[in-house]
């Protein structure tokens, strides 16, 4: 039988099912027998049954024998043997025939599918016979490096001058590796050249086959572009430099911010959104007593589990800096007590902040200070104003004694000159006076000394008091001053002392900061729970930038000192101290050369009763 031969037409790259390679091969099978295979059995049996019927004719004709005498059947029985002979004869044909026919499908579907294999596969395939030193190459790989139209020589040495001359070592040390059986597959990654000259990434595995003596017969494998691998693998490589880049700068600016953290000292800690601690420096957790590992990961309110405020009263959690920081996005700056994990506490300066990513808060820090030396320099320094202001009481009022006496004529007349340098004393003594009470006042308040000894208080009648008090400086300045009160008012439960020094504060500075001729308006009011009082005037305002800063001690606004040279600076400071101690509230809204409204609510409950060692002056 001849071999079969490659059709044009039959199976490539089709990507033709199992059984229609099958179908296929049948068919071809079947072509290629030849024609006398396929009608032998016929001639067989034409052949058989033309001599049976001659023997019968010539035995019953020729001889003149009857049909059934014995030499017919002598010779039919003859026949009828080989007849049988003949027909295992033809037995074994058909058998032999069906088995070339089953074998040449099966030849042919194997060389059909391996077609597939290479034809199909992306990887080009090399077949190299060391017998003959050729190589083979598949159509794939000849489209891969350009010889899709003159084919790739089949030698060897050809194929190696393709190699970038950087990789033809490493090249020929994995094939030698391979031929001395040190391993499995032989495996080079290398540059091959196109015939255009460029280079490709490629990965060349194969395995060959050795004879009895180890010597190399064959060697098969395959090519695999691998140039996207490769620059993708570039690119990597390049980003995992920049990433290790990145990675010593963030390393490096760690170990810097490690070290400013550890050199501040304030105590500072991060937390994120939920109030977990991600970062607490080590002088938060000695301020704190904690060690800095076990806080981490915890929330803030476990490593600080309670807060004071100044006055040493228990903050409620939503009034912690911290909390509201994180509820309300806000700075916040407080002086508060912080508790140490053994349960002792410590005064400081908290301030909040959040720390916002794209407009969103991710968390916020919190830096504390421990102000126990301050407060203790504090205190001094009050005992000291305190102990002085004592000791100017004493000439002060000997002076304003003498000068009233001098002032009534009783010591002799005094001409007009002496009355007017005497009037000079006299104011000054008064100021002084003045200036000393608010600093033993101010002494009073900062050591919380000072008593608060309530009583039922007319609130109307002390404001008329005050007001009178001012009628000369208001005729003087043509002011118009207006009172509105609630006709129902109460009597309060308060210390009419301190009732009056708020009354005084408050109308007092709205009067000397109002112009000629503008106006002063007192509102007392009262809800359900609260007295309120509205303090309103025309005058000079007080400035945004400054705004923050007025309740503050010693503090007064650049242009309240050009309408007002005289004073201390420790009013307002003393009246937010009083209104709070009493269990009030005080703010005001003031714009600039237009006006300020003060505005204090004072419960209807009253004020609570606070035992000291002195009163308010």
């Amino acid at each position: 039988m001849e071999p079969l031969a490659k059709n044009e037409a039959t199976i490539t790259r089709t990507g033709l099912p199992r059984n229609a390679i099958l179908d296929r091969a049948e068919a071809v099978a079947e072509s290629h027998l030849p024609l006398a295979w396929k009608f032998f059995p016929f001639a067989v049996f034409v052949f058989l049954g033309i001599g049976l019927f001659s023997t019968w004719k010539y035995a019953t004709q020729v001889f003149s024998l009857s049909a059934t005498s014995l030499p017919v059947l002598v010779a039919l029985f003859i026949s009828a043997i080989l007849s049988v002979c003949i027909m295992l004869l033809l037995i074994a044909f058909v058998r032999s025939y069906l088995y070339v026919l089953q074998t040449s499908k099966a030849l042919y579907f194997q060389n059909q599918m391996f077609s597939l294999i290479i034809e199909g596969e992306n990887d080009g395939i090399w077949d190299w016979d060391m017998a003959t030193n050729k190589i083979y190459f598949s159509p794939r790989w000849n489209d891969m490096f350009g010889f899709r139209k003159t084919g790739m020589s089949d030698d060897p040495n050809e194929w190696l001058a393709l190699i970038h001359p950087e990789d033809i070592t490493s090249f020929q040390q994995a094939m030698q590796i391979h031929f001395e059986k040190r391993n499995a597959i032989f495996h080079s990654e290398h540059r091959v050249r196109t015939v255009s000259g460029d280079y490709k990434w490629v990965l060349d595995r194969g395995h060959a086959v050795w004879d009895g003596d180890g010597k190399v017969l064959r060697m098969a494998g395959s090519t695999t572009d691998i140039s996207n691998i490769k620059e993708v693998e570039e690119v990597l490589h390049g980003k995992t430099e920049e990433l290790e880049q990145a990675n010593d700068i963030v390393k490096q600016e760690k170990v810097k911010t490690e070290a400013l953290l550890a050199s501040i000292g304030d105590g500072m800690i991060a937390m994120n959104q939920d109030g977990k601690i991600l970062v607490m420096n080590p002088q938060a957790g000695k301020m704190l007593g904690r060690e800095v590992s076990s806080a981490i990961g915890r929330f803030f309110t476990e490593v600080v589990p309670l807060e004071e405020s100044e006055k040493e009263e228990t903050l409620p959690l939503g009034e912690r800096p911290a909390i509201q920081t994180l509820v309300q996005g806000i700075r916040v700056t407080k002086v508060s007590y912080l508790y140490r994990f053994d349960g002792t506490k410590f005064p400081a300066s908290v301030t909040s902040a959040p720390v916002f990513l794209d407009e969103r808060m991710i968390g916020a820090i919190v830096v504390f200070r421990d102000i126990t030396h301050e407060k203790e320099v504090d205190k001094s320094k009050t005992e000291f104003v305190s102990l002085a202001s004592h000791q100017l009481r004493t000439p002060l009022s000997a002076i304003r004694w003498y000068s009233e006496m001098l002032n009534s004529g009783k010591l002799g007349p005094l001409n007009e000159q002496q009355q007017s340098y005497l009037k000079e004393i006299y104011d000054s003594n008064r100021n002084m006076i003045e200036l000393v009470n608010s600093l033993l006042n101010v002494s009073r308040i900062d050591l919380g000394t000072f008593a608060i000894e309530p009583e039922p208080t007319d609130f109307k009648a002390i404001a008329e008091s005050v007001l009178r008090e001012l009628f000369v400086k208001i005729q003087e300045n043509e002011m118009n001053v207006t009172s509105e009160y609630d006709p129902e008012l109460p009597k309060v439960n308060a210390d009419p002392k301190l009732v009056r020094i708020i009354f005084q504060n408050l109308l007092s500075n709205a009067v000397k900061y109002t112009k000629k001729g503008g106006h002063v308006s007192l509102n007392i009011t009262k809800d359900e729970k609260d007295l309120h009082i509205k303090v309103s005037d025309d005058g000079v305002g007080i400035p945004a930038d400054v705004q923050a800063k007025i309740f503050t001690k010693l503090f007064r606004a650049d242009n309240a000192r050009i309408v007002e040279s005289e004073g201390t600076g420790l009013g307002l400071y003393i009246l937010k101290a009083i209104v709070e101690r009493g269990g009030g509230k005080i703010w005001f809204e003031s714009v600039e050369n237009k006006g300020t409204t003060f505005f204090v609510n004072m419960p209807l409950s009253g004020m609570i009763s606070v035992s000291g060692a002195k009163d308010l002056a």
